[in-house]
C-alpha cells in the first residue's frame, strides 16, 4: 500500500513537471520576438501572403506584418506566390517578388543587400520624414534624408551598385546567372575585378562562369501597363504600350508567373498598344518582336476595390449635445484589400478647408473634436498592393447641434416583478436609458413613491444596477439622477417600481396537458420543457403513475429548462419543482398528465386499387374498402384533390365500418385523387392513439359533353 502511494506521488510530480515544461515550450513558440534596439532601416509597407524576417541575433524565422520595422542585418524571405515591399527611411522602395531571400545591412556608403535568389526591384524616391526626425537627416540609419540611398546588391562574387536608380534583378533558385534590368538612371556591375556600367533601358546578363556581363540594349521598351489598376468591377481593362525599333507585328505575352514560362494570354498587335481585360491579381507581361527580340518583364496589379461609401452618420443626420461636445462615430463600407483609410471632414461640400483629417485601419473611427455646425465627410481607401493608389467614396453631410433641454434619464419598464430566488442568485437588475453626457448616475430605492424612506443609494457609471439580495418581499420605488462631467446633478428620471415576491412556480411548456403519445417499442423518448420565472436555472423533474405522486417512478435533477426521459407505455403524471443550487425546493411544483400508447398498425387498403380509373358516367357513388386493424375502434377517412399542383383535402369523416360509400359527386371532377385511412383508438370518444396514414390514388373519368346544335330557325315570325 505504501509503495502504491509513493508511485502515485512520483507519477503526479513527473506529470506536473511535464505540463510545466510543455507550457513553457508552447509559450516560447507562440512568443513574438520584438526588437527595440539596433539601427532602423525602414518598414514593411505591404505584404502579400507569406513573408518572414529573421533578426541577426536569432535563428528562428517569424512572420512579419505590415508596418513592421526592419533593422540592420535583418534577413527577409517570401514564399511561393508571395510579395513584400520595404520602404527605407529615405523613401527608396525595395520590392521583393516570390521565393526571394535577401539580407539588409548598413554599409559606409549606404545600404548593402545580400541577394540569394528570387526577384528584387529597387526604386529611388523622396525621403518621407518620420515623427521625431530632424530636417538635417536620419542619424539613426546613417543616411542622408535628402537623397536616395546608395544601394549595393551582392550576389556571390558579383556586386551591383545603384544610386538614384530604378532597377530589377532576377536570379532563379539554384541558378548561377543574374539578370539586371535598368529602367531609370544607371547601375555599375563589379565582376572579377572589372566594373561595367549598365544604362537606362539596358539589360545585363551576369554569369559567374563568364569574365564580364553581357550588355544588351533593349529594342522594345515598355511604356504603359506597369503598376496598378483599380476596378470596382470583377474585371479591369488594362492598356499596354511599348516602344519598338523594328516593324511589327509584336506579340504581347501575359501570365501569372514571374518568368512567363507558361503565358496565359498571347495576343498579336500590329501597332504599339493593346488593351486586355484582366481579372484581379498580379500579372506579368512582356512584348516580343518579329525577329525574336523581347522586352523586359513588367508587372501590373489589378485590384478590385470596394468604394468606401459612408454608413454612419447617415446623410443629413443631426447629432445633438447639451454641454460636452459629442463623440461622433464615423463608419463606412470597408474593404479587406485596403491597407488603410483617410477620413476627411470639412465645413464645406468642396472640402476646400478641412476641419479634421483622421486615419484608420478598420471601417470606423470616432472623434470628439468637432464643434457645433454643419459638416461634410468622405473616406479615401488606400491600397498598398496597388502601390499606394486610392479610391474615394461619395461625401455625406451631418449636423452637430446644441440642444436647449438637458438630457433626460428614461425608464424603459416602469413596473417589474422579481422573486426572492432571483435576488439570492444575483440574477435581478434594474436598468435605464442614459445619456453620453452623464458621467455617472445616482440610484435611489425607497419604500414609498415620495422617497421618505430610502432603503439604499448607489452611484454607478453604467446604466444598470443589481438589486441587493437582502431585500424583503414588498413593493419598492426607484429613480435615477444623471450627474454630468462637472459633477453637477442633472435631470431625474420618472419614478419606477419593482415588486419583490415569493419564488414563482414554473410554467410548463411541453408536453401539453393530457397529451397522447405513440411509441413503436416499450416506450417513447419525450422532451419535457418549462419556463423558470425566477431564472434560477435549477429544477427537479418527477414522473409518477399516480396523480397524487404517492410513488415517484423517476426523479431527475436538471440544470436548465428542459430534460429528456424515456417514458414506458401507460398513463403518467409529471411535475417540475424549482430548486436552489443545493436541491432545496423554492416554489410549488406544477404538474400535468400524459398517456403513452403502442402505435396502431397501418390499415390495408382494398379498393379502389392504386391507379384505378373510375368512369363516373355509369356510377353515382364510389365505394372505399380497407382491412381491419387490431386495437382500432374507428377509422378516419379523408379524400384529397389537386388544385393545380397542390394537394388539398376535400372531404373527411370518421366511421366504425371497414367501408365508406362516397356519393358527394359535386366534389369530384376529372383528374387524379388521393384517399387516406387512419386507424383510431378511442377513449370515451377521445382519440387516444392514431396509426400512420395509409394512402391510395385513383382517377376519375367523365364523358366529354358535345357542343349543342341549334335547330330552331334563326328568324321566327309572330302575328
Amino acid at each position: 500500500m505504501r509503495s502504491s502511494s509513493r508511485d502515485a506521488i512520483f507519477v503526479a510530480i513527473n506529470l506536473a513537471v511535464f505540463c510545466c515544461f510543455g507550457w513553457m515550450l508552447y509559450a516560447d513558440f507562440g512568443q513574438r520576438i520584438e526588437k527595440t534596439d539596433g539601427v532602423r532601416l525602414g518598414t514593411i509597407t505591404f505584404k502579400k501572403r507569406v513573408a518572414e524576417r529573421k533578426y541577426s541575433d536569432q535563428v528562428i524565422w517569424e512572420t512579419i506584418t505590415e508596418n513592421s520595422v526592419l533593422y540592420d542585418n535583418d534577413s527577409l524571405r517570401t514564399a511561393d506566390g508571395s510579395e513584400a515591399v520595404v520602404l527605407l527611411d529615405d523613401g527608396t522602395r525595395i520590392e521583393l517578388g516570390e521565393e526571394t531571400l535577401i539580407m539588409l545591412a548598413r554599409s559606409g556608403r549606404g545600404l548593402s543587400i545580400d541577394f540569394r535568389q528570387g526577384t528584387i526591384a529597387a526604386r529611388a524616391g523622396a525621403a518621407p520624414r518620420r515623427e521625431g526626425q530632424s530636417a538635417s537627416g536620419g542619424a539613426e540609419a546613417g543616411f542622408d534624408a535628402g537623397s536616395a540611398t546608395n544601394i549595393e546588391i551582392k550576389s556571390g562574387d558579383t556586386a551591383v551598385a545603384l544610386a538614384k536608380t530604378d532597377a530589377t534583378l532576377n536570379k532563379k533558385k539554384g541558378a548561377s546567372d543574374l539578370v539586371l534590368d535598368v529602367t531609370r538612371g544607371k547601375a555599375v556591375v563589379a565582376q572579377a575585378g572589372k566594373r561595367v556600367e549598365v544604362r537606362e533601358n539596358e539589360q545585363a546578363v551576369i554569369d559567374a562562369k563568364q569574365k564580364a556581363p553581357v550588355i544588351r540594349k533593349a529594342s522594345i521598351i515598355p511604356l504603359a501597363g506597369s503598376g496598378a489598376v483599380i476596378s470596382e468591377n470583377e474585371t479591369a481593362a488594362v492598356e499596354f504600350a511599348w516602344q519598338g525599333e523594328g516593324a511589327g507585328p509584336f506579340t504581347l505575352l501575359v501570365g501569372r508567373d514571374a518568368s512567363l514560362a507558361t503565358p496565359l494570354i498571347s495576343r498579336q498587335a500590329a501597332g504599339l498598344r493593346e488593351t486586355l481585360t484582366l481579372s484581379p491579381g498580379t500579372w506579368y507581361w512582356r512584348v516580343t518582336g518579329r525577329e525574336g527580340e523581347a522586352s523586359r518583364i513588367e508587372r501590373t496589379i489589378v485590384v478590385r476595390a470596394v468604394v468606401p461609401q459612408p454608413v454612419q452618420p447617415a446623410e443629413g443626420a443631426v447629432i445633438s449635445f447639451y454641454t460636452a461636445q459629442p463623440l461622433v462615430r464615423l463608419a463606412w463600407l470597408a474593404d479587406e484589400a485596403a491597407s488603410g483609410y483617410d477620413v476627411e471632414i470639412s465645413r464645406d461640400a468642396g472640402f476646400s478647408a478641412l476641419s479634421a483629417r483622421l486615419q484608420s485601419q478598420t471601417g470606423s473611427i470616432a472623434t470628439d473634436s468637432l464643434a457645433e455646425g454643419e459638416y461634410w465627410w468622405r473616406v479615401r481607401a488606400r491600397y498598398a498592393s496597388a502601390r499606394g493608389a486610392q479610391v474615394t467614396g461619395r461625401p455625406a453631410r451631418f449636423v452637430i447641434r446644441k440642444r436647449e433641454a438637458p438630457p433626460v434619464v428614461a425608464i424603459p419598464a416602469p413596473e417589474t416583478k422579481i422573486s426572492t430566488a432571483q435576488l439570492a442568485a444575483q440574477q435581478a437588475a434594474i436598468s435605464w436609458q442614459g445619456d453620453p453626457e452623464f458621467s455617472r448616475y445616482r440610484l435611489e430605492v425607497a419604500r414609498s413613491p415620495e422617497f421618505a424612506q430610502v432603503v439604499y443609494r448607489e452611484e454607478t457609471s453604467v446604466n444598470f444596477s443589481r438589486i441587493r439580495p437582502d431585500m424583503a418581499e414588498g413593493r419598492y420605488f426607484w429613480r435615477v439622477t444623471g450627474i454630468d462631467q462637472q459633477g453637477k446633478p442633472g435631470s431625474t428620471s420618472p419614478v419606477a417600481s419593482v415588486e419583490v415576491t415569493k419564488p414563482m412556480p414554473p410554467v410548463l411548456m411541453t408536453p401539453a396537458e393530457g397529451a397522447m403519445l405513440v411509441g413503436e417499442g416499450a416506450g417513447v423518448d419525450i422532451v419535457f420543457s418549462w419556463q423558470d420565472p425566477n431564472r434560477g436555472g435549477f429544477a427537479r423533474l418527477e414522473l409518477s403513475a399516480e396523480q397524487g405522486f404517492g410513488r415517484i417512478e423517476r426523479t431527475q435533477p436538471v440544470r436548465g429548462n428542459a430534460a429528456r426521459l424515456t417514458v414506458p407505455l401507460g398513463q403518467w403524471w409529471w411535475r417540475v419543482a424549482l430548486t436552489d443550487a443545493a436541491g432545496r425546493e423554492i416554489a410549488a411544483p406544477a404538474s400535468r398528465s400524459l398517456t403513452v400508447s403502442r402505435a396502431l398498425g397501418l390499415p390495408g387498403l382494398v379498393s379502389p386499387a392504386a391507379g384505378t380509373e373510375i368512369d363516373m358516367s355509369r356510377a353515382n357513388s364510389i365505394e372505399f374498402r380497407w382491412e381491419a386493424v387490431e386495437g382500432a375502434d374507428a377509422y378516419e377517412f379523408s379524400l384529397y384533390g389537386y388544385q393545380g399542383s397542390v394537394l388539398q383535402k376535400v372531404f373527411e369523416n370518421r366511421v366504425t365500418d371497414l367501408r365508406y360509400v362516397f356519393a358527394m359527386l359535386d366534389r369530384l371532377d376529372r383528374g387524379s385523387f388521393v384517399w387516406e385511412v387512419v386507424a383510431l383508438s378511442l377513449d370515451a370518444g377521445r382519440v387516444k392513439t392514431r396509426s400512420q396514414p395509409a394512402r391510395g390514388n385513383f382517377i376519375v373519368r367523365l364523358p366529354e359533353l358535345r357542343k349543342p346544335v341549334v335547330i330552331t330557325p334563326g328568324v321566327i315570325y309572330a302575328e
